[in-house]
């Protein structure tokens, strides 16, 4: 896919209107989308009393008041997210950012 198609539809996808995304929320524009998810993932649970929390760390390239960085890991700027997982299969419950 050449760039100029990626950012043609990257344009078009929105989860929030601008106006309405508070300041105090860094993930405003989608959050929409993250409530989404979770409300699925609890809706589609196969209910189990073992679960775990984890923190996971994704890498990225690019400078972003996003990030948090982590001077003694090998990739420096991440973004960090926590999930509840259930710990038999891995089935991801909630997601947070």
């Amino acid at each position: 896919m050449s760039r100029n198609h990626f950012d043609e539809i990257l344009s078009k996808l929105h989860c929030a209107y601008n106006n309405s995304i508070p300041e105090s929320d860094r993930f405003g524009k989608v959050r929409p989308l993250i409530k989404h998810l979770n409300d699925k993932y609890l809706e589609h649970w196969p209910v189990s009393q073992k679960i775990s929390i984890d923190e996971s760390m994704i890498p990225q390239l690019w400078a972003s008041w996003l990030q948090a960085t982590y001077p003694w890991q090998a990739s420096q700027i991440r973004f960090k997210n926590l999930s509840m997982n259930e710990s038999i299969d891995g089935y991801c419950i909630q997601l947070e950012p």
